[in-house]
C-alpha cells in the first residue's frame, strides 16, 4: 500500500528524472521533476522565474505534486491506492480533468461535473 506522498513522488523518481529541461519545442517550457514554470507559479501562489523551476528540489516538487495533482481534484479521496497511482499518474501527464473524466467514463459515471 503506498500514500499519496509516496504515490507522488515514485511516479517522479520513475517517469520524469530528476534533471531540469527547457526545450522550446515542449509547451510546457522551463520543467524539473514534471513541475513546470506555470505549475510552480500556481503552487507557490507568485511569479517564478526559470532559475526558480532549476533550484526546485525533490521534496517540494512532491510537496507541490500532492497539493496540485492529487489534493485539489480529490485524487488523494480515492481508497485503493493502486486506483490513485493510475489516476494520479494519468492526470499529472495530460491534466487532472481528463484523467478523472477517463475514470468517471471508466465507471460508467459521468454526471454535471464531468467537465
Amino acid at each position: 500500500m503506498m500514500t499519496t506522498t509516496e504515490i507522488v513522488q515514485w511516479v517522479i523518481e520513475h517517469f520524469e528524472g530528476f534533471k531540469y529541461i527547457d526545450d522550446p519545442v515542449d509547451t510546457g517550457g522551463a520543467t524539473k521533476f514534471g513541475i513546470t514554470l506555470r505549475t510552480l507559479a500556481y503552487y507557490r501562489k507568485r511569479s517564478v522565474t526559470k532559475q526558480e523551476v532549476k533550484d526546485l528540489t525533490l521534496n517540494e516538487a512532491v510537496a507541490c505534486g500532492v497539493q496540485v495533482f492529487a489534493i485539489e481534484p480529490k485524487v488523494d479521496q480515492l481508497q485503493d491506492w493502486r486506483v490513485k497511482l493510475v489516476v494520479y499518474d494519468y492526470g499529472f501527464h495530460s491534466g487532472q480533468p481528463r484523467a478523472v473524466r477517463a475514470l468517471q467514463e471508466g465507471l460508467g459515471f459521468l454526471g454535471d461535473d464531468a467537465d
